[in-house]
């Protein structure tokens, strides 16, 4: 397990992730965090069978304030895909092996460059994140996106929040 100088931690103003059971979505002052990140094709033991696909996989956080209650939304944004049936597979931060099991079957629709979609959990309307598990322990879990033969098109993993040095110092 990984953890954060607790000091260095202090000392930045900006959203902080720390590491144990999951990771903090401390945003300070009742902010949502937010994280972004690519999914790839893969590249081992060969390309990927999609040369040309793209994806992202982000997700918010917003924490308790006043009456608003705590929320969390996961989304996945696909796009040159080259059919319409894929399917999403996570690991699951419940089981110490990083086996990966599907979530949910993806049905994308066509478009100008392929096939396309965007498929969000908001726990707002009731959604519920892979596993029943929370933003928190799903961060930094595997994800990957398989074509309808099962070959993996997309890999990547559930991102952390990037921490941002106070604005004003430095150079």
């Amino acid at each position: 397990m990984r953890s954060w100088n607790q000091t260095a931690a202090v000392a930045l103003t900006a959203a902080v992730v720390t590491f144990g059971a999951g990771a903090a979505l401390a945003g300070g002052a009742g902010r949502p965090t937010h994280a972004k990140g690519a999914l790839a094709i893969p590249t081992t033991p060969v390309a990927g069978p999609d040369a040309d696909a793209r994806g992202v996989v982000e997700w918010k956080h917003f924490p308790v304030v006043g009456k608003r209650a705590e929320r969390s939304w996961l989304r996945f944004k696909l796009g040159r895909l080259d059919g319409a049936d894929n399917t999403l597979w996570m690991d699951d931060p419940s089981t110490p092996e990083t086996d990966l099991v599907q979530v949910t079957t993806l049905t994308a629709v066509e478009g100008d460059n392929g096939f396309h979609l965007n498929y969000r959990i908001d726990t707002k309307h009731g959604g519920v994140l892979p596993f029943g598990a929370t933003l928190e322990a799903l961060v930094g879990m595997a994800v990957e996106v398989r074509d309808a033969s099962g070959a993996t098109v997309l890999a990547g993993a559930v991102p952390a929040v990037q921490v941002k040095p106070p604005h004003g110092h430095g150079h």
